[in-house]
């Protein structure tokens, strides 16, 4: 009798669909986190432009956000 070296059972088709499975969502991670991340740089580059025109409109700005008189953006 002959059997087939590469024969999977249910349990062994069960492990592929699991590991399947598990890079799918490795992957839908992984392109959250990338989108998170671009969402932030977006917005960091937002908050230095307003902060630049505040400063570009008030010479005294980064005097008084270093007194603690105007909240800095950050």
């Amino acid at each position: 009798m002959t059997t087939h070296p590469f024969r999977l059972n249910p349990g062994d088709w069960l492990h592929v669909v699991e590991f399947g499975l598990l890079l799918v969502t490795l992957g839908m991670f992984v392109k959250t986190i990338q989108y998170t991340e671009s969402q932030v740089d977006k917005h960091s580059h937002q908050l230095d432009r307003i902060e630049h025109y505040l400063s570009s409109r008030d010479p005294e700005y980064w005097q008084r956000t270093q007194e603690g008189s105007i909240a800095p953006i950050n």
